[in-house]
């Protein structure tokens, strides 16, 4: 369900902080759509579409079990937008590639994203970003 584990500086500095929810509140999907603390911008919407179809292929392999029906059922009744998305049906895996943001402060950045999985945990996933380019390299660095 991207149950949010840790974050650093950085990462609440360029995606922001999920600090504001509860701790058994704190799911990726949950954060951009029941309790943003920000508005959903293009860019936070791109990401929450993908999260969302990442955790409907997770949701596949969990359909049944009780924490993952209670999880879809409150997020369902709490997000008019979870609930048109999860009605177009969208399955991703995995997400990598190059992701180009708009950051109000610090201007264009473009990250390389890729997932990794712990051997030995196959429910367990590490995101991690890194400067695409000197521009955002350079940017990332006064942080």
């Amino acid at each position: 369900m991207t149950r949010i584990l840790a974050w650093n500086r950085a990462a609440a500095v360029v995606l922001g902080s999920p600090a504001h929810l509860a701790a058994d509140r704190r799911y990726l999907l949950w954060w951009l759509l029941v309790e943003p603390g920000e508005p959903l911008t293009p860019g936070r919407e791109a990401t929450a579409r993908n999260t969302l179809a990442r955790f409907r292929a997770e949701y596949a392999r969990h359909a049944g079990e009780p924490e993952y029906e209670m999880f879809l059922a409150e997020i369902r009744e709490r997000s008019a937008q979870f609930r048109d998305w999860w009605d177009e049906h969208e399955v991703i895996e995995a997400q990598r590639g190059t992701k180009v943001m708009e950051h109000p402060r610090l201007g264009t950045l473009r990250l390389h994203h890729a997932q990794t999985v712990p051997t030995g945990q196959p429910e367990l996933r590490m995101a991690v970003y890194a400067p695409a380019d000197e521009a955002t390299r350079a940017v990332l660095a006064t942080l």
